[in-house]
């Protein structure tokens, strides 16, 4: 493309590449100066061009007798989000895009989304799992994604015919304006969860998602969690039309007898004086809202509701969320617990298909990144909720085990085992379990690696340590799920 399709007074010099980061060689990129929460883009701008940057879009005072086409904007994020869906030929336009916002179950909610989708036709994806589309697959977080790496991926589905594609959509890409230019079918806002990290004021939270709401087109079809009335702040003063789920009487997409038992998890729901019964895979109680939310979505956009409750039994958690490994006396539960509603979430599983003749045995593991108070407090509830405890490494850093036990109460510390050596203290929980007992693998889910003081170790990951320990040709492994 040439400069000067892009910015009408430009030069018309060849531009192959859109850039944001300094440091990557981009042979005859359009560099845009970014200000970052650590770094500001402008103060990089000569090694832009060392890099192979021919042109500069900046919105602070720099240095233009560089050898470069410099163009001054007002926004350069605004201008990156219009730039960069010009630039790929406005990839999404033929798309179906579903996005999914709020932050009680958001990403689990968009990868099962996108599965059902997938199911009726080829479906992208961006989210805490990654990105995919078709047999592609990146497993990095796609939540930390450049306007330009989205762009770039659109582009590769747009080739590849993808008609669909779901985003998880949190409060840093809707500041950064990630999504901005992709039109809507479909939004989806699942709900506040009060220890969510992304936001530092309540009222900050909200006014983005309603400043974000309020932008939809009205064909939008617009769901809320009605279960949780912080929506209505989001559509104060707006007139939309929405449809709601949740177990609330004056919701349209009612759930009800929800059964939790070791296999998977069953409800039923009401829509139009409709009743309908559902069984997943999926393990606890939680996941029932987020299945709903994706049957009222799917629902809305024309999809036959008895097809998608068909295509659910089949559906498979993520690698590290709640995932089964079934022996023939045993059953083991690996899970990253990522917060205090999901091992509210995990314990009740555990409790509600483990009878009182059996135990339940926890293991966490404890790193400093963790918070205090969240660490205090996982560790409280499993001391409580478990009938053994093991305390293993998860993240140490620079600190060493029993220092961060030091933080902890001291009756709580004579209701735990401490084994430091993660893969050391799973084979020692699964060599306590009798048959029909439970053990809970908790804080590291799908990671492969563990950070110490000399830095990052490469780790096979607690799935794997079971399945040695299982010797796993036999076992039923309830996570193959790609």
């Amino acid at each position: 493309m040439q400069l000067n399709e892009i910015f009408a007074d430009a030069p018309a010099i060849a531009i192959e590449q859109l850039s944001c980061d300094s440091r990557m060689p981009m042979r005859n990129s359009l560099f845009f100066c970014l200000r970052g929460g650590r770094y500001n883009g402008h103060d990089f701008v000569k090694e832009a061009i060392d890099n192979g940057a021919v042109a500069i879009v900046y919105s602070e005072d720099i240095d233009t007798s560089l050898p470069a086409i410099f163009i001054r904007v007002n926004d350069c994020v605004d201008i990156l989000n219009k730039v960069s869906a010009k630039f790929y030929e406005y990839p999404a336009t033929g798309m179906e895009n579903f996005f999914v916002g709020g932050s009680q179950n958001r990403s689990l909610l968009a990868y099962l989304l996108k599965q059902l989708i997938s199911s009726f036709r080829p479906c992208g994806y961006f989210g805490y799992y990654g990105s995919s589309f078709k047999e592609n697959e990146s497993l990095a977080n796609a939540l930390s994604f450049s306007v330009i790496d989205v762009y770039r991926n659109l582009s590769k589905m747009a080739k590849e015919e993808v008609g669909a594609c779901v985003y998880e959509n949190n409060l840093r890409s809707i500041k950064s304006m990630r999504f901005e230019t992709i039109e809507k079918a479909c939004y989806i806002y699942d709900g506040l969860r009060e220890d969510d990290g992304e936001y530092q004021t309540y009222s900050d939270y909200l006014k983005s998602y309603a400043q974000e709401i309020k932008a939809l087109d009205a064909e939008c079809d617009l769901i809320f969690n009605g279960d949780d009335d912080s929506y209505l702040k989001l559509i104060e003063n707006q007139e939309r039309t929405y449809t709601t789920y949740g177990y609330s009487d004056d919701v349209n997409f009612q759930i009800e007898g929800v059964e939790v038992n070791k296999e998977g998890t069953s409800f039923s729901f009401n829509n139009n004086q409709n009743t309908y019964h559902v069984h997943s895979k999926l393990l606890g109680e939680r996941v029932v809202e987020t299945l709903m939310a994706c049957i009222c979505a799917l629902t809305m956009r024309g999809y036959p509701i008895e097809e998608i409750i068909q295509k659910i039994s089949d559906l498979q958690p993520p690698i590290g969320y709640l995932n089964l490994i079934v022996d023939e006396d045993y059953r083991v539960l690996v899970s990253k617990a990522n917060n205090e509603l999901e091992l509210e979430d995990i314990l009740d599983y555990a409790k509600k298909t483990t009878d009182s003749d059996h135990k339940i045995v926890a293991l966490y593991g404890v790193g400093k990144r963790d918070d205090k108070r969240k660490r205090q407090n996982f560790i409280a509830q499993l001391v409580n909720e478990s009938d053994r405890l093991y305390i293993t490494e998860n993240n140490l850093y620079e600190m060493n085990i029993y220092k961060l036990l030091n933080e902890l109460d001291r009756q709580l510390q004579f209701g735990m085992v401490v084994v430091e050596e993660r893969q050391e203290a799973i084979e020692c929980a699964l060599n306590t379990l009798n048959k029909d007992d439970i053990l809970l693998i908790l804080g590291k889910g799908d990671e492969r690696y563990l950070y110490h003081s000399l830095g990052k170790d490469t780790y096979i990951g607690d799935i794997a340590v079971v399945r040695k320990y299982f010797n796993d040709s036999e076992l039923e492994v309830e996570d193959e799920l790609r």
